[in-house]
């Protein structure tokens, strides 16, 4: 069975599963409401771009720059006007032009068309003392070769001193203390064989010795942490090498082969033992966010459980134990992002709770599962990115939010008050 046939098995089988053929009349699944509202004190529209993926505050938090389908845009923070968007050129940063090929670049006017709309996503931005490393789908950037990953000064200039090129999409950048991570849906870094993550130093030299899924044939990485005991947790969607056992698998035995979580232990080395732990969340996972020393995990998946079923949102202890005290009502559709704060687990993507038709691809939950209300607040909209600016809360995405029947489009920023 070749790669292609693998890769269309899983995607057919996770289609028809989130569809809702994995059903158990015995299992339950109980939202709860936990009686407690918040109010939204502040309410600020920030980009009005479409398909934001990501954020990052820039020049000392003065301003957020966000990453989509039209590459860059940012919005400056003032004294007088808390979010303030300005244009592409301003006097302390100059956003780049990115392109998926040299003729975008010779015709300007053909960076305003859909297509190329379509062919140049920015996935992540990590602001690293003011260096920002950028990453995603694209080609050009100021017309100067650059695939799919950059660093930029504070000012918005390509810097020099970091030479990269990466084949395939990067979804993530993060920083440890001394080193850079990125991960996504790549086969090389460099002209260097590695499979989806890679670390770097700062200047962007890569660790060989660092290549976890060289023998898989699917490693997808939506997402990546650092848990407090130093190893890594990676979601997304994981296949091994197939056998010549597997060419005769069906649909439903492949998929469960996959796996949605992997642990890495802190020199690249899969922790399987501890991987093992996280089996029963298949398909797709999107996004991780740790607090204190649980892991919670969202994206597209479902299992069973004493019972009750567990869907799209989940949260472990660093050890790997599902927390069976901690479960959300049933989902229709997909997690992209997830933030935990000390009292409440915020959640957005593109999705309907079954029990709840008020609000869709955004909710807010104790540290049970249970709902915590939102006074006045409705969203109509696929929300991919979650960010925390001091006491703000940004959601980005494409669609539209309303509070008290004024509305707001694609990026907002949120100040909640209980």
């Amino acid at each position: 069975m070749d790669r292609n046939t693998i890769m269309g098995a899983v995607l057919i089988l996770s289609t028809l599963l989130l569809n809702g053929c994995l059903n158990n009349s015995d299992t339950k699944n109980i939202q709860k409401d936990s009686g407690r509202t918040v109010d939204v004190a502040q309410i600020t529209q920030l980009s009005a771009s479409e398909n934001i993926y990501t954020s990052a505050s820039i020049n000392d938090g003065s301003t957020i720059l966000f990453g989509g389908d039209n590459g860059l845009t940012f919005t400056s923070i003032s004294n007088r006007d808390p979010m303030i968007s300005k244009s592409s050129k301003h006097l302390f940063f100059d956003i780049p032009t990115f392109s998926s090929n040299d003729t975008d670049i010779k015709q300007s006017s053909a960076l305003n068309t859909d297509a190329n709309k379509s062919k140049v996503k920015i996935y992540s931005i990590c602001n690293v003392a003011n260096s920002l490393y950028i990453g995603g789908k694209f080609a050009f950037v100021n017309g100067v070769k650059k695939d799919n990953i950059i660093r930029l000064t504070s000012s918005g200039a390509i810097d020099d001193d970091f030479n990269a090129s990466v084949e395939g999409s990067v979804y993530k950048i993060i920083k440890t203390d001394t080193n850079i991570f990125i991960a996504g849906a790549f086969g090389s870094y460099n002209e260097k064989y590695v499979h989806s993550i890679a670390k770097l130093d700062l200047i962007g030299t890569l660790d060989e010795s660092f290549n976890p899924f060289a023998d898989y044939m699917i490693a997808r990485i939506n997402d990546i942490a650092v848990l407090p005991n130093d190893k890594i947790v990676l979601a997304g969607t994981f296949l091994k090498e197939a056998s010549i056992e597997d060419q005769n698998s069906s649909m439903e035995e492949l998929i469960q082969k996959t796996r949605a979580v992997i642990i890495l232990n802190v020199n690249g080395t899969i922790d399987e033992s501890l991987s093992e732990k996280f089996a029963d969340i298949k398909h797709e996972a999107y996004a991780i966010d740790v607090l204190n020393d649980t892991i919670y995990i969202g994206g597209g998946f479902e299992f069973i459980k004493e019972k009750i079923s567990f869907n799209d949102l989940v949260a472990y202890t660093i050890e790997g134990d599902l927390n069976t005290d901690f479960h959300i009502g049933k989902l229709s559709g997909l997690v992209f992002d997830v933030k935990a704060q000390d009292d409440k687990i915020i959640f957005a993507g593109d999705f309907i709770l079954d029990d709840d038709l008020k609000t869709r691809s955004f909710y807010m939950v104790d540290l049970f599962g249970s709902t915590v209300n939102i006074n006045n607040f409705s969203v109509d909209a696929d929300i991919y990115s979650i960010e925390m600016y001091e006491d703000s809360l940004v959601l980005s995405g494409a669609g539209d939010f309303k509070l008290s029947g004024s509305q707001y489009s694609n990026s907002i920023s949120l100040k909640l008050e209980d």
